[in-house]
């Protein structure tokens, strides 16, 4: 097939349009994956930003609840620990105290003397 003049014209008008038409269709394929790409990075950095934000307000919520409760618990074992020495020593101080009242009376005036002076 042999085409004119005007039929040239014309296929290569309609030639020059499909491929002005394809390379549009290209550069804005092409400049809205780097408008995707740049969106997509810059959520990912909040993203992250946030979950590291979040990660921290969570572990110093969680370090000083277990801190408090740890701190608790070692207070009331020193408690328990100081409420039997506390028991101990009344023990300690009403023993003796039992054991003059009861020696007392019996002791001779040497014993007395002697006691007395382990007393003071």
């Amino acid at each position: 097939i042999v085409l004119g003049g005007i039929q040239q014209k014309v296929f290569n008008l309609v030639l020059i349009t499909i491929l002005l038409v394809v390379a549009a269709y290209t550069a804005v394929i092409l400049y809205q994956a780097g408008y995707i790409n740049t969106l997509v990075t810059d959520t990912n950095n909040q993203q992250k930003q946030s979950i590291i934000a979040t990660s921290r307000e969570t572990m110093d919520a969680v370090i000083q609840n277990s801190l408090s409760t740890d701190t608790k618990m070692e207070a009331m074992i020193a408690d328990n620990l100081f409420k039997n020495l506390a028991g101990a020593v009344s023990c300690s101080e009403i023993m003796p105290k039992k054991s003059w009242i009861i020696r007392r009376p019996i002791l001779s005036g040497r014993s007395k003397l002697l006691i007395l002076r382990r007393k003071v």
